[in-house]
C-alpha cells in the first residue's frame, strides 16, 4: 500500500492508474487525492485536534471539520470523555497527558483520512487493536466513507476479510 499511495518511489516494475505510471503523477496533487490509515500508524505525543488534523494539515485548526471527521468516525463519546475534549494532550512527554490503550490510539487515527475528502481511501488493518464491536462500528463507517468512491480495507483477520454486501 506504501507503493500504491506514492510513499514509496525507488521500486521496480509499474503501478498504473488509468494507464498512466504514478511516476507520471504529481505526489502532491496524487497524495491529497488518498486518505489513509496504515497498520503501522504514527500517535503523535500532542493533542488529539493535531492527531485527527495532521489528515488534512490546511485544517488542522478547523473545529467544525475536525468534530465532523470525529463524528464519522464514530469516536464522538470518546473525545468527549477526555478532559480538554479535542485539546487534550496524549501521551507520555506531559505531565497532563492522557495514556490511551492501543484501541484508543487506533481510533483516534482512523478521523485522519475522514478529514480528506479523498477519491480513494485505504484502511491497513485499521481494526487490529479493536474488539469486535469496536471493529464492526469500524467497517460500517468506513462503508459510509466510500460510498460513491474506492475503497481498499486490509485485514489479516478471516472475520474481516469476508466479502460485506450491504442489504437493502
Amino acid at each position: 500500500m506504501k507503493l500504491l499511495t506514492h510513499l514509496y518511489s525507488d521500486f521496480e516494475g509499474e503501478i498504473l492508474i488509468n494507464g498512466h505510471s504514478i511516476h507520471e503523477l504529481d505526489k502532491d496533487i496524487f497524495r491529497e487525492k488518498i486518505g489513509v490509515v496504515f497498520q503501522d500508524f504514527v500517535h503523535y505525543e500532542m493533542a488529539v485536534r493535531d492527531n485527527i488534523g495532521f489528515g488534512n494539515v490546511a485544517s488542522r485548526e478547523n473545529d467544525e471539520a475536525i468534530w465532523t471527521a470525529i463524528d464519522k468516525a464514530g469516536i464522538t463519546d470518546l473525545i468527549v470523555g477526555l478532559p480538554d475534549k479535542m485539546n487534550t494532550l496524549l501521551g507520555k512527554w506531559f505531565e497532563d497527558g492522557q495514556q490511551l490503550s492501543g484501541g484508543q490510539w487506533q481510533r483516534i487515527v482512523i478521523p485522519r483520512a475522514f478529514m480528506r475528502n479523498a477519491d480513494i481511501y485505504v484502511f491497513d488493518e485499521p481494526s487490529s487493536f479493536l474488539d469486535p464491536d469496536a471493529e464492526e462500528e469500524v467497517f460500517q463507517k468506513f462503508d459510509q466513507l466510500i460510498h460513491e468512491k474506492i475503497g481498499v480495507f486490509i485485514s489479516h483477520r478471516l472475520s474481516s476479510a469476508v466479502w460485506r454486501i450491504p442489504l437493502f
